[in-house]
This record gives structure tokens, C-alpha cells and sequence, in this order.
């Protein structure tokens, strides 16, 4: 006769063990996903880690092959005629009111300078690079030379004076085509013994040498038969001192004389004596006078 009793306890031990070995199949899959996922997340940190070294590393490289951007150095004229010497020993002599910027050190093909107002030049010869004026209209570049430049803005003129050597003065893009002996790209090659100027328009022209351009640096001043009102000019732009004519001067009053390295008060004296004139000094300006 059949039992009817309830399964014993024992009797079910086979479900325990097929649950056991079902949770240990997921527990092996779950091991498994994770180990997988923590694959990927650690190959993905490795691609961005490489990333982030290659971007490093190329900037480093780049910075190493140009170099760290050089200090810009900078030298005002306020009260007097300044000099500097620049970082491959040409020689800067600057002109009242003027300042000159350049780099600590000169990296690269070019020696790039920039120039507000006036300044005579000498600079030291290296065909490798060359030595380039950059002024707000205009280039000036040359190689080893001795040249003047000077940037008036107030009329926009712009004139160089090559004393040794040669040099390429040129105007800005944009500027209308050139005349004189300009070529088609825009520059003038100018030789010692050579001036030219650019007017605000952007058209370089040749002009005669004037000595008395140099006077600020020389001290040497030539007048022959120069008006009165063209003298003040010279002296004014010379000595640095505004220099004013009363209007009742004769107008056609000519000067002729030789400077050389004399005071204001001097130069002053004698042109006084010769067209018969008197002056006084007011507030750091000269006034021509009649005389009494």
C-alpha cells in the first residue's frame, strides 16, 4: 500500500543542488561581464592617457623647436637722444620722442625691430638673417648697413637715408602702385649716398640727400641761403625745441652758415646777429623777434 505522507526533506535535495548550480552559472556570467567591463573602461583610459601624452608631447616638441616666446624689450627718447644696443650688436641711436621695441634674443630667419619716430642705424652684417625696421606703413630690411629712418606722422611721411650698404624700403600691402625706381613689388632698392621718402599716400619717391636730416645725430647743420622759416625747421627738429616766428619778420630773410656740434643758444646768438633779429625763451619754446 502507498504512503500518502508528504515528500521528505531529502527527497528535495535535488532542487537545492540544481539551484545551486544554476546561481553559480550566473555568478560565473556576472564574474565574467564585469571583468569585460572592466576591461573596456581600463583600455579606454589608456586611449585617452595616450592621447593626452601624445598632445603633451607634440606641444613640448614644439615649444622646444621654437623655442620660448623671447621677452620684448622697449627704450623711449622722452627728454633726450637715446642708444641701444640690440641683441646682435648693431647699434640703435634714438631720436627725441621716439621709442624702438625688439626681442631679448633674435629667434629665427629675420631680426625684426619696431620703430615709432626716428632712429640712425648700424647694423651688424649676417646674410643668414635679415634685419627688418617695421614701422606702421613700411618696412626697411637689410642685411649689414648703416641707414637713418624717420616715421613723421603727423604729415605721414616716411624717409630713409642710407649712409653704407643697401637696403629694401618698402610700402605696406595695400598702398597704391610706386613710382621712381620702385619695382613691382613694392620696394625700392636703395644704395649709399641714396634718400627717399614715402608720402601718405604710399608712394616712395627718391630724394636728394639732405645733410641736415642727420643733424640730430651729427651735429653738423649746413644752411646755404635757406629761408628763415625753413631754418626754425631745422633747428626745431635738430635741438628739440619748438621754435615759433613772430609775424612781423620779414618774410624773405635767408640764412647761410655752417654748424657744427654747437648749443641751441649758440646757433641762436649768431642767426640773430646776421638777419638782425632778437629771441626770448618762454616755457621751453623759442620766439624769433623783430629787433627793437
Amino acid at each position: 500500500m502507498k504512503s500518502n505522507d508528504p515528500l521528505k526533506r531529502e527527497d528535495w535535495s535535488f532542487l537545492e543542488t540544481f539551484g545551486s548550480i544554476e546561481e553559480e552559472k550566473d555568478w560565473q556570467k556576472v564574474r565574467s561581464q564585469m571583468k569585460q567591463n572592466r576591461t573596456i573602461r581600463i583600455a579606454r583610459h589608456w586611449k585617452v592617457a595616450a592621447v593626452i601624452v601624445t598632445v603633451l608631447g607634440l606641444g613640448y616638441l614644439t615649444m622646444q623647436l621654437a623655442g620660448p616666446s623671447p621677452e620684448t624689450m622697449r627704450i623711449a627718447a622722452v627728454d633726450g637722444i637715446r642708444e641701444v644696443t640690440l641683441p646682435d650688436g648693431s647699434l640703435v641711436i634714438l631720436n627725441r620722442g621716439s621709442s624702438l621695441n625688439w626681442p631679448e634674443k633674435f629667434r629665427g630667419k629675420e631680426r625684426s625691430i619696431i620703430l615709432k619716430g626716428e632712429a640712425w642705424f648700424e647694423v651688424e652684417s649676417d646674410p643668414s638673417r635679415p634685419f627688418i625696421v617695421e614701422l606702421d606703413r613700411a618696412d626697411v630690411e637689410v642685411l649689414g648697413t648703416r641707414f637713418n629712418v624717420k616715421e613723421d606722422s603727423l604729415n605721414g611721411r616716411i624717409s630713409v637715408q642710407v649712409e653704407e650698404g643697401r637696403v629694401a624700403f618698402s610700402g605696406r600691402q595695400g598702398n597704391v602702385a610706386l613710382s621712381g625706381s620702385a619695382d613691382q613689388e613694392n620696394r625700392m632698392i636703395m644704395k649709399a649716398g641714396e634718400a627717399a621718402t614715402m608720402n601718405h599716400h604710399g608712394v616712395i619717391q627718391a630724394e636728394k640727400v639732405d645733410p641736415n636730416e642727420l643733424g640730430w645725430r651729427t651735429g653738423i647743420l649746413v644752411f646755404e641761403q635757406h629761408t628763415l622759416e625753413q631754418v626754425a625747421a631745422i633747428l626745431e627738429a635738430c635741438y628739440g625745441t619748438p621754435i615759433d616766428l613772430d609775424p612781423a619778420i620779414e618774410p624773405d630773410l635767408e640764412f647761410t652758415s655752417t654748424i657744427v656740434k654747437e648749443e641751441l643758444a649758440a646757433v641762436l646768438e649768431e642767426l640773430c646777429l646776421v638777419l638782425g633779429l632778437n629771441y626770448k625763451q618762454e616755457e621751453g619754446r623759442i620766439f624769433l623777434l623783430p629787433e627793437l
